[in-house]
């Protein structure tokens, strides 16, 4: 078990990696061509998508997970699951037009969308078209992961999607589209959520066994429909924390400062990529091992992910801390010198993520979603205030103190939670409850 786990985080790690590299550079790309305006509105657009995802590509496509892993395979239970999901996807699409339009008509004549003039118009349906890809990609990649092939489950999204869009970003770069080039930006976005869905697709098809879909009661769907409320609170709101400091910043100041802050994020997540590709190992991991009733297994295998992923975490701050503001003005240019103070804070904060492992991943497969759902909000309230407070008295600087704030106290919470309420720790010290080897019968899972 422990060479297997080892040879998939290897693999995921590696991939992750060069996805991430990948996009570090498509900001890179943006901002020396067009100048971080742009790139401020670019990144505004794709916080968009990827709030207006959150009910399928974090909740239903965690309830998929956890039903795939379960059942060890893809059988019909699962396909009849994954098709409401795509019914749903289209059906959360049109709710995501309100969306779009509401923001676009708030926001088009200031803030960080008034960057695309009169090509607004446009970004509407653009948006709404990368959504829906987008969706049904995460739906596919929830059951690979839980046939525990998360390498091939997240390539296309990692590989394919990045590398079409950097194409695509250079080809707008390299020639003169004028006021368009912001615009041709999602056009890019847009053939990179398809490819990568096609390719996904073809995956896909060829791991998956025709077992015919299976007819499902109006109870059962009710039961999924109450688990998906409470994973999109839970686990969506998760990710929702992690990018309202970019919506607020791009509402309440402009697309310039926007595009400082993504050079930080961006920057700063590469403390996070480890967690990230090690948390797509975790909630297949711990879903198999409780099913087995295999306590051992479970607290060998959260101990190992959270240390892969502090070990995988530690370098960036350390090289923010001493060389920040020279990599940023390397990088991205002499004005991004003072995306560099954000980028350490908010890597800090991903770096106490690391140190108390996936204690969300532990709770969603125990059936515990609700008390993820309420720490969830308890930590988004917590970003969405500081930040409101911050960000007018301190600009970039104070979103990322929201950020990192919040997203230090959500995942602090959440491993006592897990702790008290399963009696494993999922922390790297692995000091307490059953995650000790020698309490193995602590609980009952």
């Amino acid at each position: 078990m422990l060479l297997t786990i080892l040879k998939q985080a290897g693999s995921l790690i590696a991939i992750r990696i060069f996805g991430t590299a990948l996009a570090v550079v498509i900001s890179i790309v943006i901002a020396r061509t067009m100048g971080p305006s742009a790139l401020g509105a670019y990144s505004f657009m794709v916080i968009l998508i990827t709030i207006a995802a959150i009910p399928i590509s974090t909740g239903w496509a965690t309830i998929l997970l956890r039903a795939t892993a379960q059942a060890d395979r893809i059988d019909g239970t699962v396909k009849a699951m994954a098709r409401l999901g795509i019914r749903l996807s289209a059906l959360n699409t049109l709710f995501a037009i309100l969306l779009f339009c509401t923001v676009v008509y708030f926001l088009g004549d200031g803030g960080a969308l008034a960057e695309l003039g009169p090509d607004l118009i446009y970004a509407v349906p653009l948006l709404s078209a990368i959504l829906l890809l987008d969706q049904w990609s995460a739906l596919r990649m929830a059951q690979l992961r839980g046939l525990n092939h998360p390498t091939l489950g997240q390539m296309p999204e990692t590989i394919v999607r990045p590398a079409v869009l950097g194409l695509g970003v250079v080809t707008v770069a390299l020639f003169p589209f004028g006021q368009h080039g912001q615009l041709l930006l999602l056009v890019a976005l847009l053939l990179a959520s398809l490819s990568a869905a096609v390719v996904g697709f073809l995956v896909y098809r060829r791991l998956v066994d025709d077992d015919p879909v299976k007819r499902i009661s109006p109870k059962q769907r009710r039961e999924w429909l109450k688990s998906l409320t409470l994973f999109s609170i839970g686990a969506g709101l998760a990710q929702l924390n992690g990018m309202v400091d970019v919506f607020l910043l791009g509402a309440m100041s402009n697309a310039e400062n926007v595009g400082f802050y993504r050079a930080a994020i961006q920057i700063a997540s590469l403390a996070n990529f480890g967690y990230m590709a090690l948390n797509f190992l975790a909630g297949q991991k711990f879903a198999r091992a409780l099913a087995n009733n295999d306590r051992l297994s479970l607290n060998r295998t959260a101990r190992m992910l959270s240390r892969l992923a502090l070990l995988t975490a530690i370098p960036v701050p350390l090289v923010l801390l001493f060389l920040g503001e020279e990599i940023f003005m390397l990088l991205f240019g002499p004005r991004f010198g003072e995306a560099s103070l954000p980028a350490l804070l908010v890597s800090f904060g991903f770096l106490a993520n690391a140190l108390v492992g996936m204690p969300s991943a532990l709770l969603a497969m125990t059936h515990n979603e609700k008390l993820v759902a309420r720490v969830t909000v308890f930590a988004l309230v917590l970003n969405i205030v500081l930040c409101a407070v911050l960000i007018p008295w301190l600009g970039i600087v104070g979103a990322a103190i929201g950020n990192a704030t919040a997203y230090t106290l959500w995942g602090a919470t959440l491993w006592g939670v897990a702790l008290s309420h399963t009696g494993f720790d999922t922390s790297a010290l692995g000091l307490w409850g059953s995650s000790s080897d020698k309490s193995g019968d602590a609980v009952e899972v």
